[in-house]
């Protein structure tokens, strides 16, 4: 366990660094990057402008940044790059200019060990705590919009390691990996829409690990979404 902040520390740097350089390698300065694994959840950039001689010589570091420590990686959208981390302050959402790297502004949780990445959809940042803690910011300034507690409020299982799956947007729907097939919530207010059942007791050390994946399911007669996490 002494060893984990370093790795996470590593991994974030990473991740940070793999996008500014994504930055660095189009013609224009925007990536789309509104979620865990990019605009389709599968981890594939929809940009086609690339300049592969930005990458010659080696990788350019445009610029650093202390954000503290966790397993959050990072989303980026007009110019805006948001992550998570552990910082002096405890668990903090920070917003900083995607070219400068400056801080426009930071937000507090009050939690520890941050796992899950953000998720941009519109004006909206929704950020999910190691402990349940779902909330919604502004993007532009980082105020609270609404802040709803899954286990106190929706009495969802807290899995063992916490919860680590990002939040994924569909319609109206804010998604979240809880219980046995996932909790929706009101992306505008964060009431529950629908729910599932408690994990067996057997199984909850590993619930909430895996993200969201929406697919679609379509017959002659009917069609439908099914979520499996």
């Amino acid at each position: 366990m002494r060893n984990r902040p370093k790795t996470s520390c590593h991994l974030f740097s990473v991740a940070l660094i793999l996008l500014i350089l994504l930055a660095s390698c189009g013609k224009t300065r925007e990536v789309g990057w509104p979620r865990w694994r990019g605009p389709n959840g599968d981890g594939i950039s929809t940009e086609t402008d690339w300049n592969p001689e930005a990458l010659a010589g080696g990788p350019k570091i445009l610029w650093k940044a202390n954000v503290g420590l966790g397993y959050s990686n990072v989303v980026i959208r007009d110019n805006r790059l948001y992550t998570i981390g552990n910082a002096k302050g405890g668990v903090t959402v920070f917003c900083l200019n995607a070219e400068t790297g400056k801080e426009i502004w930071r937000h507090s949780l009050g939690d520890r060990n941050p796992q899950s990445t953000p998720t941009i959809d519109g004006n909206s940042v929704y950020v999910l705590s190691n402990k349940g803690i779902i909330c919604c910011l502004n993007a532009k300034n980082g105020k609270l919009r609404w802040r709803k507690d899954l286990v106190s409020e929706y009495d969802v299982t807290k899995p063992f390691y916490g919860f680590a799956a990002s939040p994924v947007i569909e319609g109206d729907l804010l998604i979240l990996t809880a219980n046995t097939s996932g909790i929706a919530l009101d992306k505008k207010t964060g009431n529950k829409v629908w729910d599932s059942s408690k994990p067996p007791k057997k199984i909850r050390a590993s619930a909430g690990i895996r993200c969201p994946s929406l697919s679609s399911i379509t017959s002659p007669s009917t069609k439908s979404a099914s979520l499996s996490t």
